[in-house]
């Protein structure tokens, strides 16, 4: 069986996609970007979808567990690239000013020892194919909204975000192996008519 082995969604290719739906000619390349207006406004799009949509925490993305062992002037900082730095030790670390701060004792943490859930942001090209076709179709969409404002246009994009919103949908879920049953308490529920005691 044929494996296609170069067919990866590039930030070209999604920056062309994005100016088909309006009717603007492709680039050849990534250099001309900064000098078309249009696709500056797509690049800046791009991005700011690949940003939204990472926040999220996706299989792709997310670290559970990391230890923050990185100290900046003495305290312990959230790692550079993080979108988000959830301490999962215990609920009383937030994030502040790129450090971790202790609301209980109103300081910021020196410790180095701490575990958190860090969703990094990404470049748009490292993404699985599907997590960079979803933001494309997304952020065709806003493109489309923002540059042409047009109603009728906009409505064009809503069968291929569908779509492929489906299969972002179905990866995340699959790669993530989510389950409510992986809940102690839960998993009881479903089954406590085994531990019911009949007489």
């Amino acid at each position: 069986m044929p494996i296609r082995t170069s067919a990866s969604l590039t930030t070209l290719d999604a920056l062309n996609t994005m100016a088909s739906y309006i009717g603007i000619p492709p680039l050849l390349n990534l250099v001309e970007v900064d000098v078309e207006p249009d696709f500056v406004i797509a690049n800046d799009i791009l991005l700011e979808v690949t940003q939204t949509i990472l926040s999220q925490g996706l299989p792709c993305n997310t670290d559970f567990e990391f230890t923050l062992s990185e100290l900046r002037d003495g305290l312990t900082a959230v790692p550079e690239g993080a979108l988000i730095c959830d301490v999962s030790t215990d609920d009383r670390y937030v994030e502040r000013d790129t450090y971790i701060y202790n609301i209980w004792d109103k300081a910021f943490e020196t410790r180095v020892d701490l575990k958190a859930r860090v969703v990094w942001d990404m470049t748009f090209d490292e993404l699985p194919e599907l997590v960079k076709r979803y933001i494309m179709t997304v952020a065709s969409r806003a493109y489309v909204s923002r540059i042409k404002g047009d109603a009728g246009l906009t409505q064009l994009t809503i069968p291929d975000e569908r779509r492929t919103k489906q299969e972002f949908q179905r990866y995340v879920f699959k790669m993530g192996d989510w389950t409510m049953l992986s809940d102690p308490r839960l998993d009881y529920i479903t089954r406590r008519q085994q531990y019911y005691r009949r007489y």
